[in-house]
């Protein structure tokens, strides 16, 4: 999970920074990468685990951000804002995060990697995104009245691990994975096999 590094007061995020632990989930990821070491170390076991930093994808029913916002514009709801919208993080689309892990199990890859996307955005600039993706919506940024206790945060994520050792580079630009999924939900495209990657 990428949230376990995301209040490390250490940017661009790498995967040799302290880790950060908010809560049992997040505990019980750390757990789970401290048992690959020690595999690895005792019976020479291959595994790894990915940090996906805001994964998003097809599914327009997860409580999140990015489908969110997609939901929105689809309906010509208008999209909320809070504070000046200016928190900044990166998103990675399930595309991205499959061809993750393909390289990764591919190269026979050990440890622990941070996967991302491309792009650092504000929230700002995702919803203004989101809206773009849409032709003829009727959606329109409103900010509320509410302190986002985020505003400066800037999210910054250090994939050069993931990188070096398994090849990895996000392949789709926040706007090119709105597009897919809003063909997939106008029924123009049907699962991912269609996609030709």
């Amino acid at each position: 999970s990428g949230q376990i590094i995301r209040n490390s007061k250490y940017t661009p995020n790498s995967e040799v920074f302290p880790f950060s632990v908010l809560g049992p989930y997040l505990a019980s990821k750390i757990i789970s990468e401290v048992l690959i070491e020690q595999a690895h170390n005792d019976s020479k076991i291959i595994a790894c685990s990915l940090r996906i930093r805001a994964p998003y994808g097809y599914n327009p029913t997860v409580q999140a951000v990015i489908p969110t916002f997609i939901k929105n514009v689809r309906e010509g709801s208008d999209i909320y804002l809070w504070g000046q919208g200016l928190r900044q993080q990166y998103f990675t689309f399930v595309e991205d995060i499959g061809l993750a892990c393909e390289l990764a199990f591919s190269h026979q890859s050990y440890g622990y990697y941070n996967i991302s996307g491309n792009e650092l955005v504000t929230m700002k600039e995702l919803a203004e995104k989101v809206i773009q993706s849409r032709a003829g919506t009727t959606s329109k940024i409103v900010f509320m009245n509410k302190v986002d206790p985020e505003e400066n945060v800037k999210k910054v994520i250090d994939n050069k691990l993931a990188q070096a050792n398994f090849k990895y580079e996000p392949q789709f630009s926040l706007s090119a994975g709105f597009n897919l999924i809003h063909q997939y939900l106008d029924g123009k495209i049907y699962d991912h096999y269609e996609l030709n990657l």
